[in-house]
């Protein structure tokens, strides 16, 4: 029997067409950063339209609906959109042309909780996501996998490698080292090089730090889309950036997140710490390439707007995964961990 949805009209158990879509909605907005919070008239299935940037889904009020309820979201904006609820329990950047399904399950509190999964295209010309958890193996530097990442390094004992067994519960960890030399560095970065403004993308990263950067030993940490492939600073990216050192000047503990381009940055204090357990920090470009969005551990960490200025240009050295440290004091080597790398990339013309 076909599920039958309020107001739609039957004839036994054939669903007549007059009625067939009392249940979808549209939403369509050009203003950027908003929320829309659903209530218990909401409709079942939401069209999300528009070109505005940063706009969130709220599943709203768990304890107004039945446990029966759901919700699909159809994203047919040029821009990722947010769903989630009010405790991020559910926490979905929802990317062009990809649906997103929620069912409640208990309905006991406000925010509730809710079954929910994310549904992308697997058309090419629709664009593409990539996920690597480094199940695969290590030749030297070289990691397979369709990230095409490659490793290099400089320095005593500093290397770029694989292990399974120094986290519980989580398989294939990658790893990059500084060594023992002062100025010793790691990284790995992707093959593939990012077009901005072309269309949304985004990069993801789960990762943890051996230790936190402390006198006399120091180290940097980046972890975004960068053009650097040498152990120094980046010229061109945009990226996360852990730099406590400072060159010697005063302290900067926290996360900075950095864009750069054309000999300029401009580079903001997250005010979260990293912590040595894994983080997952994220970062996306709107469709135009005119504003960066960043995210740790689900939660937003850009100024109001987002960052707007120095976003790198559609250059082909600006790798789509870049992942690395650098010794800066000291001889201990300085490590970073990272479980799994995601890229996504959503042209706005079809390819």
């Amino acid at each position: 029997m076909p599920q039958r949805f309020d107001d739609d009209v039957y004839v036994g158990d054939n669903l007549r067409v007059v009625g067939a879509y009392a249940n979808n909605a549209e939403i369509k907005s050009t203003i950027d950063d908003t929320t829309t919070t659903l209530t218990v008239v909401s409709k079942e299935h939401q069209l999300l339209k528009g070109s505005g940037v940063m706009q969130w889904y709220d599943l709203g009020v768990a304890t107004t609906y039945n446990e029966t309820r759901s919700y699909n979201f159809y994203n047919a904006t040029p821009q990722f959109v947010g769903i989630k609820n009010s405790n991020n329990s559910v926490w979905h950047r929802l990317p062009p042309r990809a649906s997103c399904n929620c069912w409640l399950v208990d309905n006991s509190t406000a925010a509730g909780t809710w079954f929910s999964q994310v549904v992308e295209s697997n058309d090419p010309a629709y664009g593409l996501s990539r996920f690597m958890d480094f199940t695969g193996y290590i030749d030297g530097d070289n990691l397979y996998s369709d990230l095409g990442l490659i490793g290099v390094k400089n320095g005593t004992l500093a290397g770029n490698g694989y292990t399974s067994s120094v986290f519980a519960g989580r398989q294939g960890i990658m790893y990059s080292s500084t060594g023992t030399d002062v100025n010793g560095w790691a990284l790995t970065y992707s093959q593939g090089t990012a077009y901005v403004g072309a269309g949304a993308r985004a990069y993801e990263v789960s990762q943890c730090l051996s230790d936190l950067s402390t006198v006399p030993e120091e180290f940097i940490a980046r972890f975004g889309v960068a053009n650097g492939i040498a152990g120094g600073e980046h010229t061109i990216g945009s990226y996360f950036w852990y730099d406590r050192y400072n060159g010697g000047g005063a302290p900067r503990p926290n996360w900075l997140i950095r864009n750069i381009s054309g000999g300029g940055d401009v580079t903001v204090d997250t005010g979260v710490l990293p912590a040595l357990v894994f983080q997952k920090l994220r970062v996306e470009f709107d469709d135009a390439g005119l504003r960066t969005d960043w995210f740790i551990d689900n939660a937003a960490v850009s100024p109001a707007g987002g960052l707007n200025t120095l976003l790198p240009p559609s250059v082909n050295t600006l790798r789509v995964a870049n992942q690395g440290i650098t010794k800066s004091a000291g001889n201990t080597p300085g490590v970073i961990y990272y479980d799994n790398v995601r890229i996504q990339s959503y042209p706005t013309t079809l390819r």
